[in-house]
């Protein structure tokens, strides 16, 4: 009965079990395409004979400087620490907008790779975690984050009241929504 009742649950499970398997593993090579704030990039390996592996965005491309022989981790590391920095960058733009927007603001901001949100509010200590993988996607979806983070600085759980302040510091914080979690899908 219960597997019965749950059972277009359980085989949307398996869909995206099925894709995810199909997906390739990001290598960070040469001509791969990687996003940042919306936007793909081509990556283009440029060599570095001495000193730490690191990224940056040039005009249309992501240069990625690691020495020849360096590893996927290496390589994704580089990658992992051009989103932090460009997320924190980020940050420290869009933030003040959105705490002045809804009237709190956080003590603290983290950036931390989460597998399962956006997001996070201690609201007893304001600090607010996003998660890494945001610096991928349009900006709008940052500030929606950033948004509906500060708002659990008003309401603590996801009732009427914080729905109804979500609507009025962002009207469109469902379709941003909606947007930021079809592109994650898409790449599941």
């Amino acid at each position: 009965n219960f597997v019965h009742r749950r059972r277009t649950w359980i085989e949307e499970r398996l869909r995206l079990l099925a894709v995810r398997a199909e997906k390739p593993v990001p290598l960070y090579v040469d001509g791969e395409r990687i996003r940042l704030w919306g936007t793909e990039y081509p990556i283009v390996l440029r060599p570095r004979l001495c000193g730490k592996a690191y990224a940056e965005r040039a005009a249309a491309e992501i240069l990625l400087h690691v020495p020849e022989d360096a590893n996927v981790n290496v390589r994704r590391t580089a990658i992992e620490a051009l989103y932090r920095t460009e997320l924190a960058a980020a940050i420290e733009r869009e933030a003040p907008v959105c705490e002045a927007t809804v009237g709190k603001r956080a003590a603290l901001w983290r950036i931390r790779a989460m597998k399962t949100r956006w997001g996070s509010c201690n609201v007893r200590t304001a600090a607010i975690t996003l998660n890494l993988q945001l610096a991928q996607y349009d900006v709008r979806a940052l500030r929606y984050v950033i948004t509906h983070e500060l708002t659990h600085l008003w309401v603590r759980g996801h009732d009427a009241h914080f729905y109804a302040r979500m609507d009025g510091y962002f009207p469109d914080w469902q379709n941003v929504r909606r947007e930021l979690n079809a592109w994650a899908r898409a790449e599941l």
